[in-house]
């Protein structure tokens, strides 16, 4: 595997663990809210999926992580310019500020990797 496509598949699952850990927490200690499930989706699978694709379909993954990359990039960018809520907890700041830098490293590595020269067959000549 190519050396970007494994850096991105690392980040890929940190970004998506820290996501993880930001949706079960509050999940046990306080229930099922209204919109958890829509946040495990939108924030969590999209990237240990893309990572679990990368692998076999490199291009499949680095879009799929990249796209949600620059969605998580966005919110987070969004959130820090607000600040921080009074009602923040740990998993929060985890997610923003962490998960948040780590989402534009991501983009980045996505983009480097779509980039990349193919190199199964490429020099056959």
């Amino acid at each position: 595997m190519n050396p970007r496509a494994r850096l991105l598949m690392i980040v890929a699952l940190v970004i998506g663990v820290i996501q993880l850990v930001w949706y079960v927490v509050p999940v046990i200690q306080e229930g099922f809210g209204d919109g958890a499930v829509g946040f495990l989706i939108a924030f969590c699978l999209p990237f240990l999926v893309g990572a679990a694709l990368l692998p076999r379909f490199r291009r499949t993954g680095a879009v799929l992580i990249g796209l949600f990359s620059l969605l998580l990039a966005i919110v987070s960018v969004n959130v820090i310019i607000g600040g921080p809520g009074d009602d923040w907890k740990w998993t929060d700041y985890l997610s923003v500020y962490i998960a948040g830098p780590l989402s534009i490293v991501a983009v980045v590595l996505s983009v480097m990797v779509l980039a990349g020269r193919r190199t199964a067959g490429a020099a056959v000549a």
